[in-house]
């Protein structure tokens, strides 16, 4: 149901398409399960039970569903594209992200080396819509890098946005006070549950949240440092840390979590015209300090 990919400081586990998640959220292709270095982990499950939820783990991205001219084109019964996973069947006409919805998946190719897999995906035409994806991870020392490049081949244009939910845990430890969250800004938050101390470019909870009540909030300058945007976040007790930078000016920057997992979440902008294409990368590092 795995594979894995290593250098010699990384180990990234990566589930096969369909297996580990099957559900109409999540792309399939690429989804991180756990990253090792040395006897630290650093991922873990959306839900305190694994595979609830929406059944997100580890480091799984997802397109906002594309709406106008998709879903809301078709009556109940008729299908929908979703990109990354497949052809979906409509079954309500209010469209939720928690909910899977019957679909048929799209074939994927794979291909793997020792520190590097590619996967390549080709839709068949749903609604007007069609693409060609190529999705490439590879691991260098202490560095995980996520290139993905998405083709228009269908007769409208794809209008949506990428994000990584990174669902991360520092080797178990929970959620709370310990976890610091560094920015190339001082964040601006708003649209948020919970309470958080801030300071010169970084940010952390005042308190741990309780039972299974998830905190979040929105940033609103996330736009201040341009195509070069950074997360980074880090357990002070132990000085376990990773860093998400991008290479694209970030459509939003949200935070989510619980107790048990803390998710900073980057919002890439996807609009591309029938005949042309869009790439963007994603760079993790993962150190102690």
């Amino acid at each position: 149901m795995t594979f894995a990919i290593s250098s010699k400081d990384l180990l990234v586990d990566i589930s096969r398409p369909g297996h580990l998640y099957s559900g109409t959220r999540f792309d399939w292709n690429g989804l991180v399960t756990q990253v090792r270095l040395d006897k630290h982990t650093y991922c873990a499950y959306e839900s305190h039970i694994p595979m609830m939820g929406s059944g997100g783990l580890g480091l799984c991205n997802a397109f906002m569903g594309i709406m106008e001219d998709n879903f809301d084109a078709v009556p109940i019964g008729g299908q929908f594209m979703c990109i990354g996973i497949g052809i979906a069947t409509k079954t309500s006409d209010e469209y939720t992200f928690m909910k899977p919805y019957p679909v048929e998946p799209f074939e994927s190719k794979i291909t793997v080396s020792e520190s590097r897999t590619v996967f390549e995906q080709e839709s068949t035409p749903c609604n007007g819509f069609n693409y060609r994806m190529h999705k490439e991870l590879d691991v260098k020392d202490n560095v995980l890098t996520i290139r993905t490049s998405l083709e228009n081949t269908g007769e409208k244009s794809i209008r949506t946005t990428e994000f990584n939910h990174n669902f991360v845990c520092f080797d178990g430890h929970p959620v709370g006070p310990d976890y610091e969250l560094s920015l190339p800004y001082t964040p601006e938050i708003e649209i948020k549950s919970g309470e958080y101390n801030i300071g010169l470019n970084k940010l952390s909870l005042q308190a741990g949240p309780e039972g299974n009540k998830a905190f979040y909030f929105f940033v609103k300058n996330h736009q201040e440092a341009g195509d070069k945007h950074f997360w980074e976040l880090t357990h002070k007790p132990t000085g376990v840390s990773m860093r998400e930078t991008t290479d694209f000016v970030p459509e939003a920057f949200n935070v989510w979590g619980k107790n048990y997992v803390f998710s900073p979440e980057v919002f890439a902008k996807i609009d591309i015209a029938p005949g042309k294409s869009f790439e963007w990368t994603r760079k993790y590092e993962f150190f102690v300090k």
